[in-house]
């Protein structure tokens, strides 16, 4: 069951906005639960998003200063994430009696566009997980308006569903009163059905297609050890300097699929440490965190998360920085066949990557013996009965000293910059012209 110890709620507030006092009172019940992160400034997508930066909670609440409500409110927000953890959830729209007696008529046609057309509105009070507000890629701070518009769209966008809480959220109708109604809401519905245009025609060419998630497993440097046997060789100094080329060579490989429109490829960093998930080197992806358990649980969670999100999921280690673009590529189409799973054994006998288009039950992760010659063979063996499998090429995934040789062949053929100066340092570590430090 969430509670409000898993949430931050983000509350942007203008340069002439003074009702906050109003919204603490009704967050009273929660203050010492939730965590509270208020956000000045003039730019709303700018104000949001620094809010979720800032935040360490895995649920994100952006309210508007104006907001009010009850206890009801905030039982009914939990229950309707607990339920549907993956979703958008937004509030019905009641205006406060600061407007125009009219407000009525614009309170259906929120329900209309909320319910019928799947197009609720910001002072709704949107809430939903930390890792599909980062898929989404945060409010479009470019926009010169409708910034909360468009970010629903990015959510159906990328398979983000919305979900009604079913409790009621208020909020302030003065603007209506001050401007105008006729006037008021004529040019909100402009503005909008002129937005919903544009976006209704990326929505249908990405709906053609299905994504794709890459989720890389890392561990956060001075949090968790790293590449322990390695440094056993080398020193703990020089494996650390490996561990960060791998990454870098990594980082340069899948930016790409990050950049390209429309996004079919998602990459993301899976974090072994909670704690690691706002360290600054996990900043140009997603982050999504491993979970707790053993190796065979982390897998499950990463895996079954963006398998819900994606539909498609390829898992690969952070010690394989010589996979490269083709092979990502080639196991993205392979696995448009949902009864089909991708390998990529490893030399020892372990697997450097994993992809599938398929839900796995727990048991198949938890049944394999992890780290061991037969690991790669043992998992192939329990998804056979739930699909075909592929295989890549065999590369070396580095854990000892003894795998640098092999690591420095599979690098020969590469031309991008990060993966040549891997393959440099490989060459100085193993003539021995670098300093080792235990």
């Amino acid at each position: 069951m969430i509670t409000f110890k898993d949430i931050s709620i983000i509350i942007p507030v203008g340069p002439e906005e003074n009702e906050l006092e109003a919204l603490w009172e009704d967050l009273r019940p929660i203050e010492k639960e939730a965590e509270l992160i208020v956000v000045r400034g003039s730019s709303r997508a700018k104000q949001l998003n620094i809010g979720a930066q800032k935040a360490t909670r895995d649920f994100l609440w952006f309210l508007h200063a104006d907001s009010r409500f009850s206890h009801n409110t905030l039982e009914a927000l939990l229950r309707s994430l607990s339920n549907n953890p993956h979703a958008l959830h937004y509030f019905n729209l009641r205006f406060l009696p600061d407007g125009p007696p009219q407000m009525w008529i614009n309170e259906i046609g929120c329900w209309i566009r909320s319910r019928l057309m799947g197009l609720p509105f910001g002072d709704q009070g949107f809430c939903l997980s930390r890792i599909n507000f980062e898929r989404i890629g945060g409010f479009p701070e470019e926009a010169p308006y409708g910034e909360d518009h468009l970010f629903v769209w990015r959510a159906h966008q990328h398979g983000v569903p919305l979900k009604s809480t079913g409790a009621t959220l208020k909020t302030s109708a003065r603007k209506y009163q001050e401007q105008g109604w006729f006037h008021t809401t004529g040019l909100y519905y402009k503005l909008w059905t002129r937005q919903a245009r544009l976006e209704r025609e990326t929505l249908k060419r990405i709906l053609r297609y299905q994504t794709t998630a890459i989720a890389v497993f890392v561990k956060t440097p001075g949090i968790t050890p790293l590449k322990t046997r390695l440094a056993d060789t080398i020193g703990k100094e020089s494996a650390l300097a490996f561990y960060d080329l791998c990454l870098e060579a990594i980082q340069k490989t899948l930016s790409p699929f990050r950049q390209s429109t429309p996004a079919l490829v998602y990459p993301y960093w899976a974090v072994a440490e909670k704690q690691g998930l706002s360290d600054h080197r996990w900043n140009d992806f997603n982050r999504v965190w491993q979970g707790n358990g053993d190796l065979g649980e982390r897998l499950h969670h990463v895996y079954s998360t963006l398998y819900f999100v994606h539909g498609r999921v390829i898992l690969i280690g952070a010690d394989a920085p010589q996979l490269s673009q083709d092979a990502l590529l080639e196991t993205h189409h392979l696995l448009k066949d949902k009864n089909k799973f991708v390998i990529g054994p490893a030399r020892d006998g372990g697997f450097y990557l994993f992809g599938g288009a398929k839900a796995l039950p727990q048991h198949v992760w938890n049944s394999v013996a992890y780290s061991q010659p037969s690991t790669c063979d043992e998992l192939v063996t329990k998804i056979k009965s739930y699909g075909e499998v592929a295989y890549l090429p065999t590369l070396t995934d580095v854990d000892v000293y003894e795998d640098l040789p092999n690591l420095k062949s599979e690098l020969q053929n590469s031309q991008m910059p990060t993966q040549m100066e891997m393959m440099n340092w490989i060459e100085t570590t193993l003539t021995g012209e670098c300093i080792w430090k235990t």
